[in-house]
């Protein structure tokens, strides 16, 4: 059955709405223009997938079409750094770290720009004022120091009994220790 018998058949159905209103069933009117432009669309796309179809068929068309889709590389020129280019360069990384020159030539190299162009972009000095708060915090704090707690007679000072830390620490304990190492 052809799409436009289709068409007329539908058109003389006499379904659920039979003077054509659209309101029995709750589905708009469809008109013949309507129809007649989404008919020739789906031809169109069926015409475009048959020729892909046949394409995919045929090798020397599937690499030629390969061949048109992949980027020649003499096409895209390698830059080079001229003097003034390189001066410009040196003078935006001097006080940068290498995790700083790192985000800006990648965002460079992402926004097709060169590095010195991208310095004054929002997005870099926001990230670079992040990045030196965070090192000027991490140097602030001070290195934990570590200081073992002390280990007498193999127990640390939480250990020990009461005695046991009278002996070592108190000025009697003291005092004893200093009478015995001297007398022997």
């Amino acid at each position: 059955m052809d799409d436009n018998e289709e068409l007329e058949n539908s058109d003389n159905s006499g379904g659920a709405d039979p003077d054509n209103t659209g309101q029995g069933d709750g589905k708009p009117e469809i008109t013949k223009e309507a129809f007649n432009k989404v008919l020739a669309q789906r031809k169109q796309e069926r015409d475009k997938r048959i020729g892909l179809e046949e394409e995919l068929k045929d090798p020397a068309k599937l690499e030629a079409r390969l061949a048109q889709l992949r980027p020649k590389k003499d096409e895209t020129p390698q830059k080079s750094l001229d003097i003034k280019s390189l001066h410009k360069l040196m003078g935006v990384i001097k006080d940068l770290d290498e995790d700083e020159v790192d985000f800006i030539t990648t965002y460079a190299t992402g926004l097709g720009k060169q590095p010195e162009e991208v310095v004054s972009h929002e997005q870099v000095k926001t990230y670079l004022e992040a990045k030196r708060e965070k090192r000027r915090q991490e140097k602030a704090v001070p290195e934990p120091s570590n200081r073992a707690a002390p280990v007498i007679e193999g127990k640390t000072f939480n250990q020990l009994t009461a005695d046991e830390k009278k002996k070592h620490f108190s000025l009697e304990g003291w005092r004893q220790r200093r009478v015995n190492n001297q007398s022997e």
